[in-house]
């Protein structure tokens, strides 16, 4: 009864073992079968894809009407709705680029004034939309331009679409000193205004130290705030 036993199991765990080796076998090469096949359907996929491209590319037959009116309507579409955007960023750019040259002229004013030892000053005319860079040459000490007698530096006229700037510089006017100090502290308010929005900005100079602080207002609140 016991050597029935002991064949009895030898004989199962050989045919177990058959069974194992025969289902690895089986997995590996159908696993293998398995992707040979998926890979000739991907290659049969882009062969059919690069033949129907080329034959659409060496194709001379041309486009119908309505493809063409589909396409046109489609640009218009695009155009209409990027247009405002466009328009408002332009706005924006010279906004801020008009800002930044008045800065710049400020700054200029008080390196000359440092730099040669005499002051320089600039001269805001919103009447005519106009603001000058002049060396104090006349009457040093009252702080004003004296049109004719002092000297012209650079003059720049502001951009279309600013209107109701103001400042509050004593006779419109800042002169930087050969220490850099400015005659006054006072602020110069821009204001631009189109189709499509309204921004404002104010320049600040400080008296003590002639430098100067731009901050960028949108609806009552200050955007950002740049100092030089």
């Amino acid at each position: 009864m016991g050597g029935f036993c002991h064949l009895y199991v030898c004989n199962a765990m050989q045919y177990s073992g058959l069974y194992i080796i025969g289902g690895v076998r089986w997995f590996f090469w159908g696993g293998r079968h398995f992707i040979c096949k998926f890979i000739r359907q991907k290659e049969k996929t882009i062969t059919d894809g690069y033949e129907y491209m080329m034959a659409k590319l060496t194709s001379r037959r041309g486009i119908t009407l309505v493809e063409l009116m589909a396409t046109v309507v489609i640009i218009g579409i695009v155009a209409a709705m990027a247009t405002p955007h466009f328009d408002r960023a332009i706005d924006r750019i010279k906004f801020r680029s008009q800002t930044k040259n008045l800065v710049s002229m400020l700054r200029t004013a008080r390196s000359n004034a440092i730099a040669e030892k005499a002051p320089y000053g600039v001269v805001f005319d919103f009447g005519a939309n106009t603001i000058t860079m002049f060396r104090d040459s006349t009457n040093i000490g009252s702080n004003t331009y004296e049109a004719g007698s002092d000297s012209v530096i650079t003059a720049d006229t502001l951009l279309v679409g600013f209107s109701d700037c103001s400042t509050t510089f004593p006779n419109s006017a800042v002169v930087f000193q050969p220490n850099g100090s400015a005659s006054s502290s006072g602020d110069v308010d821009l204001h631009f205004e189109s189709i499509k929005e309204a921004s404002d900005s104010r320049v600040n100079v400080l008296a003590s130290t002639g430098r100067s602080k731009v901050m960028y207002i949108t609806n009552s609140a200050v955007e950002a705030m740049e100092q030089y």
